[in-house]
């Protein structure tokens, strides 16, 4: 089961979750406990197990959804299908267990948009996201630097010159 990229509407959401696998695993396909915590979600129930085939019924934003599960893959995917009104829905869930193995560094780049009206020939800059800073870095990140670097007990000039 896949999005229909074609589709009038479609929306892509990724989030890292400091958990391992098998618990992101658990909490999500105990749809009963959705509204647990998931404050969008107002009210889920399961009919049967985790299995495709299995309906399930959930409403957010006023309206319940009917549907059904139309995929599963143990700790890799569900995805299922409902209808509400004229809307069909897919939702495809894939799962990745990367806890315990991120990046021990991760950037954020803020790029800022300058546009230039044809009529007067203004350029108008946005505005900086609140909270964005002056440095390049964060104060953590020399020390993590050097951990890669050093901690390991390896020269530098060996650390890249295999053999």
């Amino acid at each position: 089961m896949e999005i229909n990229s074609n589709a009038p509407v479609t929306s892509r959401r990724d989030i890292s979750i400091s958990a391992p696998l098998e618990s992101v695993w658990r909490v999500h396909t105990e749809i009963d406990s959705w509204p647990q915590w998931n404050p969008d979600i107002a009210k889920a129930e399961l009919t049967g197990p985790i299995a495709v085939g299995t309906a399930f019924r959930w409403e957010t934003a006023g309206m319940e959804i009917p549907s059904t599960i139309g995929e599963v893959v143990l700790l890799r995917k569900l995805a299922w299908s409902g209808e509400t009104g004229a809307i069909l829905a897919i939702h495809v869930w894939t799962f990745h267990g990367n806890y315990g193995r991120q990046a021990p560094l991760k950037a954020i780049v803020f790029e800022i948009e300058r546009l230039r009206c044809n009529g007067c020939c203004q350029v108008f800059t946005a505005a900086e996201p609140a909270g964005v800073g002056t440095d390049k870095y964060d104060t953590t990140a020399g020390a993590v630097i050097a951990l890669l670097k050093y901690g390991t007990g390896v020269p530098s000039n060996r650390a890249s010159h295999p053999g």
